[in-house]
């Protein structure tokens, strides 16, 4: 786990790829596993997190999957405050990510001593959202979506000229807004998932590394979606092994933040890929050895 107080490493040239685990409150979120219905229950699953090698907890309190309709302020904010507040004192140095679209929600939880505002609509929702982060001297997740996650999928927020042109387009606009707002503790995620049909995904994934023009991180969740589901034909319970697959795939073209379900299965994976680096330092160092 990194510190709270070594948080600004994310954005750190060479810096390890790191994991967010998620741990959600809305009983309507789309992977079981992921739900704590108690504040007991998500104390546990936070210790269990970090025993397997959690980075940054990821807490959101309401569910953005497809066809999913935004909760209210207040039933968002009865959810994620008292568990939040709960997770801050039991875990005093975990860098803490809330998952919301709102400022009011955002201020609240940075009040409280979250560290991360992880906004999926990269600041259209609410315009306020990115000013607040940048006051704060916050980090923001700006994602891209088109829409929101009711009719995301929906043909006119799917359609590209070229999904990877499109989307550093976007970005290219959002990072020069953001700039002029003094908001640079800024992590980007292209959104996997959200508004993207299954082979946008996947070209995206593909051509990860063009999103690292921006010099800053690049975060990716694409655990257990149905973009994995889909193509092995499975469902999101059975999805283990391909979301471990396409998250080495996107760590070895860039990106800096895995935002994961299964934390030791992914923190098992980083293991090998860092002995597959440190073993090309080696031979690098020892290049007379000859293998």
């Amino acid at each position: 786990m990194i510190s709270r107080n070594d948080i600004e490493q994310i954005f750190s040239s060479g810096s390890r790829p790191l994991i967010m685990g998620i741990l959600n409150l809305d009983p309507e979120s789309f992977y079981a596993e992921s739900i704590a219905h108690s504040e007991f229950q998500a104390l546990k699953m936070v210790e269990l997190k970090l025993e397997a090698g959690l980075d940054i907890l990821d807490l959101g309190a309401f569910s953005s999957r497809p066809g999913a309709k935004i909760p209210n302020e207040t039933i968002e904010s009865q959810l994620i405050m008292p568990i939040l507040k709960a997770i801050r004192n039991a875990f005093p140095n975990l860098p803490i990510s809330i998952d919301t679209m709102r400022a009011s929600i955002a201020k609240n939880s940075l009040d409280l001593g979250a560290d991360i505002i992880n906004d999926i609509s990269g600041g259209i929702y609410d315009g306020e959202l990115p000013l607040l982060v940048a006051q704060r001297k916050a980090v923001y997740i700006a994602m891209h979506m088109n829409g929101m996650p009711e009719n995301m999928q929906s043909t006119n927020n799917t359609n590209y000229n070229n999904v990877v042109e499109d989307l550093l387009r976007y970005f290219q606009h959002r990072v020069s807004m953001f700039k002029s707002i003094g908001l640079h503790k800024l992590i980007l995620d292209p959104g996997f998932g959200f508004s993207k049909k299954l082979q946008d995904n996947y070209r995206l994934l593909r051509h990860l590394e063009l999103f690292n023009i921006f010099e800053k991180p690049i975060l990716v969740g694409v655990s257990r979606k149905s973009m994995i589901w889909k193509i092995t034909n499975s469902s999101a319970s059975d999805s283990l092994v391909g979301s471990i697959v396409a998250g080495f795939y996107a760590i070895l073209n860039g990106c800096s933040i895995l935002r994961v379900h299964d934390v030791k299965e992914t923190a098992d994976m980083l293991q090998i890929y860092n002995a597959i680096n440190l073993s090309e330092s080696l031979k690098n160092k020892n290049n007379n050895i000859g293998f």
